[in-house]
């Protein structure tokens, strides 16, 4: 791995987390959506943090963001126009928590970046909860499970 390539991973671990970084790495790679990978982005005057917005297109070398300042995010997602995305959480485990966290942003992405156009909303996990992912697709939730 190149010096590049691990300076980012390690920047993406500090992000996310060791686990949620790697689990999303790992989709990434899989190539499922293509675009740029936004991590924490903020919602709710930052009280909240969306672990994922993929915003669909070309995948650059460096396909997931890494970026600290959660102000300059907000303001670089606010000015896209005429973009198509998805919202993601992450969790090792499909859980409630998981998905509590997708339905807040489902209900305020679209209030705050009204110029994104949501294709879905998702969870990316490694292990999956039948009972869970029931209520998951009830809400028009997609589970991905890498």
């Amino acid at each position: 791995m190149s010096l590049l390539k691990h300076a980012h991973l390690n920047a993406l671990k500090r992000n996310l987390g060791q686990e949620e970084a790697q689990v999303l790495v790992e989709f990434v790679n899989t190539n499922l959506l293509r675009g740029y990978f936004y991590t924490r982005v903020p919602l709710c005057r930052g009280h909240v943090r969306i672990d994922v917005v993929c915003v669909l297109g070309e995948k650059p070398e460096y396909p997931v963001s890494v970026y600290g300042n959660l102000q300059n995010l907000r303001r670089r997602l606010l000015r896209l126009r005429g973009v198509s995305a998805w919202v993601i959480e992450i969790k090792k485990e499909l859980n409630f928590e998981a998905l509590g966290q997708i339905l807040v942003d489902k209900y305020y992405f679209p209030k705050e970046y009204p110029d994104i156009r949501v294709e879905g909303y998702g969870i990316l996990c490694e292990e999956e909860d039948e009972i869970i992912e029931i209520v998951c697709k009830y809400h028009g939730v997609q589970v991905f499970k890498v």
